[in-house]
């Protein structure tokens, strides 16, 4: 069990540079969309990434990115990995602002992206590309700019 956590969650996720304003790099890999609907309880909504593994496990202690909604819509970076790895997105409520998702929070469905760093026999049998690849159901989509990745409650 601890070899299926630890799979494709072991790179570390990292937010990757921002520019002098703090907004995102529009030179690196990013995901954007909307959150939508009324929120199931009070506090910051935020957008929550988290390391998974290849069946969906959460790591132990997986290292989260949390971002802050402009409004309804948000833009952010994909982290920069050296290695292949898989990410959860997702929107949640931030009940104790502590800028991280804990168990018990709100939050919505999320989606996956699987980053590949090579490409392989199999990564070409499943569709994956090399860099960020989204799932969509049984296939996947690569590409640097994921847009319409929304949510709602």
């Amino acid at each position: 069990m601890k070899k299926a956590l630890f799979l494709l969650a072991a790179a570390p996720l990292t937010l990757a540079s921002c520019d002098q304003l703090g907004l995102p790099n529009p030179n690196l890999p990013s995901v954007s969309g909307t959150v939508t609907g009324t929120a199931p309880r009070e506090g910051a909504t935020r957008i929550g990434m988290r390391g998974i593994s290849a069946a969906g496990f959460v790591a132990a202690n997986p290292n989260q990115i949390a971002i802050n909604l402009d409004q309804t819509r948000y833009t952010a970076e994909l982290p920069q990995l050296n290695a292949d790895g898989a990410i959860e997105v997702f929107a949640f409520v931030d009940g104790n602002n502590n800028r991280a998702y804990d168990s018990g929070e709100p939050r919505t469905d999320g989606v996956t992206f699987i980053h590949v760093q090579q490409e392989n026999a199999l990564n070409r049998l499943t569709g994956l590309k090399r860099g960020w690849n989204r799932v969509e159901g049984l296939r996947a989509v690569s590409g640097t700019k994921f847009s319409n990745v929304n949510f709602v409650w």
